[in-house]
């Protein structure tokens, strides 16, 4: 007769491939047996990672006028199954920022400002843990376009299942700095004393 017994484990989310195979023994025992040497097994098993990072991405104000400040919020979250490792977020600043004004910040991790591209990254993100990076910078007070639209995006050593939740983009409303200008002018250039100017 046979006797099957199954055995259900979870794998450790921060297992890395090619260092921490899973071998797995099983060993029966029988006063009866004459053959005791049958009686071991082991299993290898290769580990693989898979990191689904998804990234949300907002912008405050909605509509802004020329020259005034937005914030925009990007959010990257681990999704899982695996340990996430070398994560990076870029985000390029779009024609009709100001970038000498653009300042940022990164509640894990560190980033830097080249020019208009900001890089950030974290060593590892856990299975349900988010990076949020908050990046600040006014609107040129000459833009002229309607809209700036920002894009960001998301990656990290392991795989990702479905990159397409991996970039976000918002764009932004942009009104046209008000210039006014006022003109008076007296309606008698050379008036006496007694006269009513207009």
């Amino acid at each position: 007769s046979t006797a099957v017994v199954t055995a259900t484990g979870v794998v450790p989310v921060a297992a890395a491939p090619g260092v921490d195979a899973l071998s797995n023994t099983v060993t029966a025992t029988s006063p009866a047996d004459s053959t005791p040497a049958n009686n071991t097994a082991t299993v290898l098993t290769d580990i693989a990672r898979s990191a689904d990072l998804v990234m949300s991405k907002s912008a405050s104000p909605a509509v802004v006028p020329a020259g005034d400040p937005v914030t925009w919020t990007i959010a990257v979250t681990n999704q899982g199954p695996s340990v996430a490792s070398n994560v990076t977020i870029t985000d390029t600043l779009p024609p009709g920022i100001d970038i000498s004004t653009a300042t940022f910040t990164i509640d894990t991790g560190t980033c830097s400002l080249a020019g208009a591209a900001l890089s950030c990254g974290a060593a590892t993100l856990l299975p349900g843990e988010t990076i949020t990076v908050t990046l600040m910078a006014q609107v040129e007070p000459d833009f002229a376009g309607a809209s700036v639209t920002n894009n960001a995006s998301a990656d990290a050593d392991e795989p990702d299942d479905d990159p397409t939740d991996n970039t976000d983009a918002v764009t932004v409303s942009v009104q046209p700095e008000a210039n006014l200008t006022i003109t008076k002018n007296p309606s008698n250039p050379d008036p006496v004393a007694g006269d009513q100017l207009t």
